[in-house]
């Protein structure tokens, strides 16, 4: 049908924008969580935000490159591409894009959702917003790094407008090392 057509096309371009940028494809999503003007597009992009950043690397084959804009490999690409490969098939945890970001643009991104939390009004999609926090929080924790701006804003939701404070419940449950 013409809507699995479209849904694939669209699916094979976010690929591709992956490989090819991942820092910049993802921080415009997170960036898109807090200025689209549609609340149904932010809630969205949050999901889809969560859904990226988490699921294992796409699997490559030896064959295929990871090229630049300009159409020549990129070292720094081409690493990455490397290391996703490596890790489908290394024993252990499996390495997700967020493991690929480097630390400024991890720092962006936990900024982001956590100004997607604060300012956002609808409370369906300030719950998506708490769900991203909360996974964030959880895959920051879990790799032993702090992140230390997130227990102050969800300790003064808890104090805030009903929603706020559902949201902020909802990310103590999933994340109780903030309480630990």
């Amino acid at each position: 049908t013409s809507t699995y057509l479209l849904r694939a096309s669209a699916e094979k371009v976010v690929n591709e924008r992956l490989a090819e940028t991942p820092e910049q494809y993802i921080l415009a999503l997170a960036n898109f969580t807090t200025t689209a003007p549609d609340a149904q597009m932010r809630a969205f992009a949050l999901v889809l935000l969560r859904r990226l950043l988490f699921r294992p690397p796409q699997a490559t084959s030896p064959h295929s490159s990871i090229t630049s804009p300009g159409g020549s490999s990129s070292p720094t690409t081409t690493a990455m591409q490397m290391q996703m490969q490596d890790s489908t098939t290394a024993p252990g945890p499996r390495l997700t894009l967020y493991d690929h970001l480097s630390e400024q643009t991890r720092d962006a991104l936990e900024r982001t959702v956590l100004h997607s939390l604060s300012s956002e009004q609808v409370h369906n999609v300030k719950t998506k917003a708490a769900d991203a926090v909360s996974d964030l929080a959880n895959a920051s924790f879990q790799r032993g790094r702090p992140w230390p701006a997130l227990q102050g804003p969800v300790f003064r939701a808890v104090g805030g407008t009903p929603s706020s404070r559902e949201c902020a419940y909802r990310i103590l449950e999933r994340c109780q090392v903030l309480v630990a």
